[in-house]
């Protein structure tokens, strides 16, 4: 209706194969094969349905790509249309909200405990509590947030908002750990040096010491987030297992995660989505890859050996 001088013309345009064609055709051994094999049908693909795909790739109108739609496209009942976009926005906006309520926290928990708080009965019961939760089973965060997050605050389910505070309560322990193990390591002798000339203990701590840990600090919270990311089962608890077409756009709106995604492509009885699952769990392990890989070029990089 634009542009009427294109009516007559003819144009090239590529559609998915369904999941049922896409495997039948992907047992041949290659989509574009030059002597195409005779396959047998399957209970998916009748006889007719099967000499017209052998008529299509000997015609050359089968070619086999990379699915851009995986990245580009929600999720969907149908395999050939379904993709990871709205995972891993919701991964992005939970993670993101789990991070910016942990790391705070838990850096200044590590240098209260680490630096000003008194060495006294009740640190040392705060101390053991922290070792503990950190080894504490992820799904009893998750029935924590559903008990409290979800039927006592009445946060909406299967938001980026509810996973986001289980989330930072799983990480919070792992972070407070490294960054304490992260200033222990700084050498005393600094903070003396920096109170031998007329710095305040605040001033010691927070310009010479803190600097001097935030290496530390950043590897062990990009373990923390890669934790986090992988999470299922807390996750589960809260309702973020829901199908979920839309991406989401803001921290209330129905989210779910990537781990949650595979788990639901998992259980879903069409043959296609298996060829799903597996790129997600691709997906998924190349992004905790990175992010220990990036955790250990910040420590490589700005660590300091005294």
């Amino acid at each position: 209706m634009a542009d009427p001088s294109l009516i007559g013309n003819s144009a090239k345009i590529s559609a998915p194969l369904s999941g049922d064609a896409a495997l039948y055709l992907s047992a041949r051994g290659t989509l574009a094969a030059d002597k195409p094999q005779t396959m047998r049908a399957t209970p998916q693909i009748d006889n007719e349905q099967a000499q017209w795909l052998e008529q299509l790739v000997q015609k050359g109108h089968v070619e086999r790509g990379f699915a851009g739609r995986l990245f580009t496209s929600g999720d969907s009942r149908e395999p050939e249309l379904a993709g990871l976009r709205g995972a891993i926005a919701g991964s992005l906006l939970t993670v993101a909200f789990a991070l910016a309520l942990s790391l705070p926290l838990g850096v200044a928990a590590a240098i209260y405990l680490e630096e000003f708080a008194p060495k006294n009965r009740f640190t040392d019961i705060i101390e053991v509590n922290i070792n503990n939760l950190a080894a504490v089973p992820s799904i009893i965060f998750g029935l924590l947030g559903l008990a409290v997050f979800l039927n006592f605050f009445g946060m909406p389910r299967s938001a980026p908002v509810a996973g986001g505070f289980v989330l930072a309560l799983l990480v919070l322990p792992t972070i407070i750990i490294a960054s304490r193990a992260a200033i222990k390591a700084v050498p005393p002798s600094i903070k003396e040096a920096a109170l031998g000339v007329g710095a305040s203990h605040q001033q010691a701590v927070f310009h010479h010491v803190l600097p001097l840990a935030v290496p530390g600090i950043l590897t062990g919270t990009i373990l923390g987030v890669a934790r986090a990311l992988g999470e299922t089962a807390p996750l589960l608890m809260i309702g973020m297992v829901a199908f979920i077409a839309d991406v989401p756009r803001g921290f209330t709106d129905a989210a779910t995660v990537l781990p949650v995604q595979i788990y639901l492509w998992s259980d879903l009885p069409e043959v296609g989505f298996q060829s799903r699952t597996a790129a997600a769990i691709i997906v998924l392990l190349l992004v905790l890859f990175a992010l220990n890989a990036a955790a250990i070029f910040l420590r490589r990089r700005f660590e300091r050996r005294w």
